[in-house]
């Protein structure tokens, strides 16, 4: 039998406190998953590449741009005779829930990964999402050493306007104090 393969992206997007942007679906008839939460994401279009649909997949679902970087890809089945070829990025979001778009779904919310464990995640993403916070990743708390680099993403955020509403980067007291 010959399977179909289906091109999809789809985004770990973590906020300052290292919780993962989730995305809970449609709850409406026929849609696979209704009520599961799940990464931003979707299809890759026909012609396009896979960083691009993520990025057109991110504006078109919550409205944000944001760096990324290619973490994985893998093979998932779909259904008996499609499989899905899935490629998965990461990244950093500053905006809080409030002022991203629910452009698709239902909600949008920040999760820890203990809340992660306690939902009904769509694709398969949980044991992705285990497997990814993990990891050997660490954050750790800023310290005005880190003010100077980290002062030079949020000037490039305000000059994109694509990271924040602020038109000027604060001084180190200002954002140590949140």
């Amino acid at each position: 039998m010959h399977t179909q393969k289906v091109d999809c992206v789809a985004a770990i997007l973590r906020n300052a406190e290292g919780r993962v942007l989730l995305q809970q679906r449609s709850d409406g008839p026929g849609v696979p998953f209704a009520g599961y939460w799940t990464l931003p994401g979707g299809k890759v279009d026909e012609g396009e590449t896979p960083g691009a649909a993520i990025g057109r997949e991110l504006v078109e679902e919550i409205e944000i741009e944001t760096s990324l970087e290619l973490w994985r890809v893998y093979e998932r089945p779909a259904s008996d005779s499609v499989t899905v070829v899935q490629r998965v990025y990461v990244g950093r979001i500053c905006a809080p829930i409030s002022r991203l778009a629910v452009n698709e779904g239902q909600a949008l919310r920040y999760c820890t990964f203990e809340e992660i464990e306690r939902l009904p995640i769509a694709y398969g993403f949980d044991s992705l999402l285990k497997e990814y916070l993990s990891g050997n990743i660490t954050i750790e708390n800023m310290t005005p050493g880190d003010w100077e680099a980290v002062r030079a993403i949020y000037l490039e955020g305000i000059a994109t306007r694509n990271a924040t509403f602020e038109t000027d980067a604060p001084d180190w007291e200002t954002w140590d104090r949140g």
